[in-house]
């Protein structure tokens, strides 16, 4: 049987985006070191503008990449080791939710290149509207209408050409970088998760076979089961370690900011920021969703294996057999998870907390705002 090399365009876009090493163990040549260098470089005005403007994405991006690179290893060793599984045999659709994998890294890379590049085109739209109700700090400070993001400082002004152009095309590189980026890292660990789920339905699927098994190749067959399984469960929670705390990112910033773009969504009276807010809003569910979806069927299909074993007709097995088969059973219980550190578990129960507690924020702010306005009144 040809190994078959999984979450290869994965690798392929984190390489891209100069995040995953050529090959592994390669060392940093001097082209290496002075693109890192070029990177920070380029992202330095903006990480202090972040500072200043309360530009939480951004430092979300920050986090993540940090996240990303220590354990990057780590990770790295994680998706060769998926190749490992095939000494237990091949999943009949192995190769379709590698495809899977795949389509859903391309739909939210271009899903976040077209978001943003219509993001960053809806100002332009609305130069007027802005004109007529600019802040005093755009003002003070010489921020020009048309900007991706206006809550932008520097140290001098750019309210005029050729600096306005050119600070308008450092926005939308960045607004790209952070997009792609956090796309390509979130979608590399819904494949990983995608592909465990997949090897815990084969395990199910071995389970069932059991009772097809006659003599001295029951045994045999059992104790295959559970290496299967214990070598699921090893890479499950190596993977957890790996990115629980890029998850924390996804229980605590994303719904801050869901809930700042939900409030801009409803309050804003101009039709194209709302357009713009909406669009944005839906990127950062749309994430969210479906990393919370593949932690739910990483725990639905690990509690399956209970049931796959009990109905195995293990009872018919020789009394050795059937003290492993109830081991499994009661290991199998207990889900694995992946979790935001010590801050929750990724399922759709989470998903709808985050939403649920994103619509308290709106509300209790709208209600503050009407208040204030009918003490001026």
């Amino acid at each position: 049987m040809s190994q078959v090399n999984l979450l290869e365009f994965n690798v392929k876009v984190l390489r891209f985006l100069n995040l995953w090493p050529r090959k592994n163990g390669a060392t940093h040549g001097i082209w290496r070191t002075l693109k890192d260098f070029f990177l920070v470089f380029y992202v330095t005005p903006s990480f202090m503008s972040v500072t200043i403007g309360l530009y939480y994405e951004l430092l979300g991006m920050f986090y993540v990449v940090v996240c990303f690179v220590r354990n990057r290893d780590d990770i790295i060793t994680l998706v060769d080791q998926l190749s490992d599984f095939e000494e237990f045999g091949r999943p009949p659709d192995l190769l379709k939710t590698d495809k899977e994998a795949s389509m859903f890294t391309g739909f939210f890379l271009i899903y976040g290149l077209i978001g943003t590049l219509v993001y960053a085109s809806m100002p332009f739209v609305s130069i007027q509207y802005c004109e007529k109700n600019k802040s005093q700090y755009m003002e003070d400070v010489g921020v020009p209408c048309g900007l991706v993001i206006t809550r932008f400082f520097l140290p001098f002004r750019f309210d005029f050409t050729p600096r306005k152009e050119i600070v308008t095309f450092y926005q939308l590189t960045i607004c790209i970088t952070f997009s792609t980026t956090i796309s390509a890292l979130t979608m590399l660990l819904c494949g990983m998760l995608m592909h465990i789920t997949t090897q815990l339905r084969y395990l199910g699927e071995k389970f069932g076979n059991l009772k097809n098994s006659h003599g001295d190749a029951i045994l045999k067959d059992v104790r295959d089961c559970i290496r299967f399984h214990i070598a699921i469960i090893l890479y499950a929670t190596k993977t957890n370690q790996a990115f629980g705390s890029m998850m924390l990112l996804h229980i605590t910033v994303t719904s801050f900011v869901i809930s700042i773009l939900g409030y801009q969504v409803l309050l804003t009276d101009n039709y194209t920021d709302s357009l713009r807010y909406g669009l944005h809003l839906g990127g950062w569910l749309s994430i969210l969703f479906l990393v919370c979806y593949n932690g739910q069927n990483l725990i639905d299909e690990s509690t399956m294996i209970s049931r796959k074993a009990y109905f195995s007709a293990w009872f018919n097995f020789p009394t050795s057999v059937q003290k492993d088969v109830l081991l499994v059973i009661e290991r199998a219980q207990r889900p694995l998870t992946l979790t935001a550190l010590n801050f929750g578990v990724m399922s759709l129960q989470t998903y709808l907390q985050v939403v649920s507690i994103t619509q308290k924020l709106i509300f209790s702010h709208i209600q503050t705002q009407l208040v204030q306005i009918r003490t001026l009144v």
